[in-house]
């Protein structure tokens, strides 16, 4: 299975994975081959990339999700009920008048997410969900959440923390309710006017979750200055180092990654990898090397379905991730140095053959095989 963008699918591949809206409606299920009408539903709907199968099985590698489908369309549907009700609230001039509900709904779903990733924690974060631009917000927020957490684990958090981490992520984004929707939903770049009130959400949020929801101060202060950065670049307050709450340093990163490799109808996201890199440059100016460091050592760098080329020419399919050092997956060798297919395929591991690198990341099996490329692949 392999993620590409709306504009790079052709009639006759094959959804690998389902395309589910909020409200839990199959937009467009598993199994189902794709016409020239269907692609254009999905661009109608904004929805940039979609997950296919490999018809050929040299090609084709099974991916295992930290968390479930069904949990992550839960979890987007909570954010979702949640930053509704209070805008409404707002706009009307009420108080939030079941504050109790959304922290317990919140904690609910973000406890169901904790006991996944801790089940799961030999997983690496091999895929994302796909978004549509009218679920983006929501669908963002959660996969923060769920890295958020990881990388909790990943420092040793208990419990209590990662929830209280975990539900500070996943409502990080919640003082834009309060900004108006022209700005908060903007796809080009902001005006300089305009960016300004877009930075007034961070001490929005933390006002929405400590005095009008009452949630703990530390999963507020996740809202206040997850764009708080190392150096003291951030806003709201410019805060730097350790003034910054760890919580806050967490979901700093994650939300960073989740910007960078999200695919948006506008334009496509940066490869892991490409992503992985700029974070570790990135360490101790913008982002505090340590928290990055745990947070990547969870990510696969090259997620399973990927294929790519190594040092030595050879070409193949990476089936899958090393949590023991994300740069050296397993890969199915397909094709050899000069581009003629192996028969067999051969696999290996890149822990046991240290020389050997990953040189290139292709977009498509066809742009790795060229004439190469095994029959049922041909576009």
């Amino acid at each position: 299975m392999r993620k590409l963008l709306v504009s790079q699918l052709k009639p006759g591949m094959v959804v690998g994975r389902s395309v589910v809206s909020l409200s839990g409606a199959i937009l467009l299920r598993s199994g189902v081959r794709l016409s020239e009408a269907l692609i254009g539903h999905l661009k109608e709907k904004g929805i940039p990339a979609l997950y296919i199968s490999q018809e050929d099985e040299l090609l084709e590698a099974s991916v295992e999700d930290v968390v479930s489908e069904e949990s992550r369309r839960h979890a987007q549907v909570a954010v979702q009920e949640v930053m509704t009700s209070v805008r409404q609230e707002l706009e009307t001039g009420r108080a939030a008048s079941v504050a109790g509900a959304h922290e317990a709904k919140a904690q609910s779903i973000t406890q169901e997410l904790v006991d996944q990733i801790v089940t799961n924690r030999e997983l690496t974060l091999n895929m994302s969900d796909i978004r549509s631009k009218d679920d983006y917000t929501f669908a963002h927020s959660v996969h923060v959440g769920i890295m958020a957490i990881m990388t909790g684990i990943s420092l040793g958090y208990d419990q209590t923390r990662l929830r209280d981490l975990g539900v500070g992520a996943i409502l990080h984004d919640i003082g834009k309710v309060k900004i108006p929707t022209g700005i908060a939903n903007k796809v080009g770049k902001l005006t300089p006017e305009e960016f300004e009130v877009m930075k007034t959400h961070a001490e929005a949020g933390f006002e929405i979750l400590r005095r009008q929801l009452d949630f703990s101060v530390l999963s507020a202060h996740v809202a206040f200055q997850h764009h708080e950065r190392h150096g003291g670049q951030g806003y709201p307050r410019g805060l730097s180092g350790d003034q910054i709450h760890e919580f806050g340093r967490i979901v700093a990163v994650v939300d960073a990654y989740d910007a960078l490799t999200c695919d948006r109808p506008f334009r496509p996201g940066y490869l892991p990898h490409e992503a992985a890199e700029m974070l570790f440059g990135a360490g101790d100016f913008l982002f505090e090397y340590r928290i990055v460091k745990a947070f990547l050592d969870n990510v696969a760098l090259y997620p399973v379905g990927s294929v790519v080329e190594l040092s030595d020419g050879t070409k193949g399919v990476v089936v899958e991730a090393s949590k023991l050092l994300i740069t050296r997956p397993r890969i199915r060798l397909v094709w050899d140095a000069e581009g003629d297919q192996m028969r067999p395929p051969v696999e290996i591991n890149l822990l046991e053959h240290p020389t050997l690198l990953v040189t290139r990341v292709f977009t498509s099996p066809t742009e790795a095989g060229g004439e190469a490329v095994p029959q049922g692949l041909q576009a």
